[in-house]
This record gives structure tokens, C-alpha cells and sequence, in this order.
């Protein structure tokens, strides 16, 4: 999610907050071997970080370090509430999950900023 919520098919922004978290969660069930059950506990959570790193994204008053440390709280808060919900497997497959998704992310930002400088 974001910097955390990456800018791929599923965070698309012509997609809503709902859309794009069951996006993630059908694309991350099999791989990180999820329950209907975890899935149900696991959408309200992420469904909030979303929302949350929406506004941050959109909030045009936050900028560089400050931006980015308000992205990292909510990600690290999202991740104190799903870590008891998984196993230490499953929540190393999540992460790592996320970390390739703010991958996607950078490379898209990196992108966008030599567009407008070229």
C-alpha cells in the first residue's frame, strides 16, 4: 500500500478504495494461501490504509520527508493490526508483497518526474 499504495492495475485511480483493496486481497489469497475468513478480517483494515493514504496523497499542504514519513505511519500501523491476523509466513509473504508494490510506485513517480522534466 501506497509510496505504499503503487500505482498498478489495482490502484488504479478510476477505481474506488473497495475496488482497489479487493483487488489486492484476490491477487495476494493464493499467494500468500489467505482463508475467506482472513480475507473478512483482513479488508476493513486495509480498506482504512487506503483511504487513509488517499488523503495523504491527495493533501497538497504535505510534501517531500513529511509526506512520506505520514505514508510510512499509516502502512506500519496497517501492519501492527494484520501481523497477529497471519502466520510469520504469511505476513513475510505480505510484506514482501508490499514492498513490491511501493517499488512500482517509485518507478512510476520516477517516471512521471522525467516526463515533466523532458
Amino acid at each position: 500500500m501506497t509510496f505504499v499504495a503503487a500505482q498498478d492495475d489495482e490502484e488504479s485511480p478510476k477505481k474506488t478504495a473497495e475496488q482497489r483493496v479487493d483487488a489486492q486481497l484476490a491477487k495476494i489469497k493464493e499467494k500468500i494461501q489467505l482463508t475467506d475468513a482472513t480475507i473478512a478480517k483482513l479488508r476493513p483494515i486495509m480498506l482504512q490504509s487506503s483511504k487513509e493514504l488517499e488523503a495523504v496523497r491527495k493533501d497538497k499542504e504535505k510534501k517531500g520527508q513529511a509526506k512520506v514519513d505520514a505514508l510510512k505511519a499509516i502502512i506500519s500501523k496497517q501492519n501492527a493490526q494484520v501481523k497477529p491476523l497471519l502466520t510469520a509466513d504469511q505476513f513475510k509473504k505480505f510484506e514482501e508483497w508490499q514492498n513490491q508494490l511501493i517499488e512500482k510506485m517509485k518507478e512510476k513517480a520516477d517516471k512521471k518526474k522525467k516526463e515533466k522534466k523532458g
